[in-house]
């Protein structure tokens, strides 16, 4: 197991989710029912071991007759059980997901300029899929005025289930009701503090601090639940940490703030001061159940995988593009990785740095 450790802190890979794939594969007697995604972008935590990932796909919608079973919601638990997936063909360019309170799902599609609302239960099994929608509602339309979007991408609910959307060509942030009614907005083209250049993800802390990945300005702010500036890290002002075009943040329980560093393909760690702890780069060395699951019924798949070189299962782990993340109560930290995976891991406190200037003896 790949462990980081920095400041009292531990991080431990667990186990990577999932393969490039449109297949849900039920019923294999050792690996139980895989499944994968189509370019992972986004992920909610559902409960403390279930959680929704959006599968990007292609980047157009295809013909009504044909559909695009890469472009979908997934159904996943951490045990690395794939339920199933729902809403293929249903978007453009998906983006954002977060829940409601009573567990509706809200996704953002960002070239259509809508927010479409789906049922949480209903999943539709491999390979069929729905020629009318699936959605249970939408709201939202193009436009520069308050309420209306150009390319909405990260999405969160508040603690008065008020919905938050990042509204990234209008290089703003809107808040509106889960109906979909306006309430405020903050934010225009800039690089000032409280300006955006392209925002994308967005996450709150308990105190309900709202947090956005500035990708343009390649920084994170930090805004009140009014929307007020308070700090932001990251960018080229900061002593570390600099980032190169921040995708989305999450924050654990202890406040430390993750980031998906979309350019330099890897994941900061900073203090809630903004102080960088440390970075993950990704420790997938080890194929997912349904990887293997692909090599258990491949022969020619399963000779290769017996000769693959150490060092080339290093390369193989390490992240592609991280984008999405997403870190439930029990400090469990998931990341949609580009490689058409997810990759999981466990924050433990219980790393001690070692003394300064003590010599450490080794028996022989």
């Amino acid at each position: 197991m790949k462990i980081t450790n920095a400041a009292g802190r531990s991080w431990h890979f667990s186990h990577a989710i999932g393969r490039n794939t449109a297949e849900h594969n039920p019923g294999n007697p050792d690996l139980g029912d895989t499944g994968g995604f189509g370019s992972p972008y986004s992920l909610t935590i559902f409960d403390e071991n279930t959680f929704f990932v959006v599968s990007r796909g292609w980047d157009t919608k295809l013909p009504e007759q044909i559909h695009d079973s890469y472009k979908r919601i997934g159904k996943v638990g951490l045990d690395q059980h794939h339920f199933g997936d729902f809403a293929r063909n249903e978007f453009t360019w998906p983006s954002g997901i977060t829940k409601s309170k009573n567990g509706t799902i809200f996704i953002s599609d960002e070239f259509e300029n809508l927010i479409k609302l789906f049922d949480p239960n209903k999943i539709v099994p491999y390979p069929e899929f729905s020629l009318e929608t699936e959605s249970i509602g939408s709201w939202g339309k193009f436009g520069k005025n308050p309420g209306e979007f150009n390319s909405p991408n990260g999405i969160q609910f508040d603690a008065q289930d008020n919905i938050i959307v990042v509204d990234s060509y209008n290089h703003r942030i809107q808040k509106f009701t889960s109906g979909g009614e306006y309430i405020m907005h903050w934010g225009k083209f800039g690089k000032n503090p409280g300006e955006f250049n392209t925002p994308w993800g967005i996450t709150l802390d308990d105190n309900q601090n709202i947090y956005v990945a500035d990708w343009g300005n390649n920084r994170v702010q930090k805004f009140d639940p009014q929307g007020k500036f308070i700090m932001t890290f990251g960018d080229e002002n900061s002593n570390s940490g600099n980032l190169n075009h921040p995708a989305d943040v999450a924050i654990d329980s202890e406040n430390d703030v993750y980031v998906t560093d979309w350019g330099n393909k890897k994941i900061n760690i900073y203090e809630p001061n903004g102080e960088i702890i440390t970075s993950l780069y990704g420790d997938a060395t080890e194929l997912s159940k349904a990887g293997k699951n692909v090599v258990s019924r491949q022969l020619a798949w399963s000779q290769a995988y017996q000769h693959v070189e150490v060092e080339e299962f290093t390369k193989l782990g390490l992240f592609g593009r991280p984008i999405g993340i997403e870190i439930n109560y029990n400090n469990t930290i998931v990341i949609t990785d580009t490689k058409g995976r997810l990759q999981v891991y466990k924050k433990v406190k219980d790393f001690v740095e070692p003394p300064k200037n003590v010599k450490v003896l080794h028996p022989q």
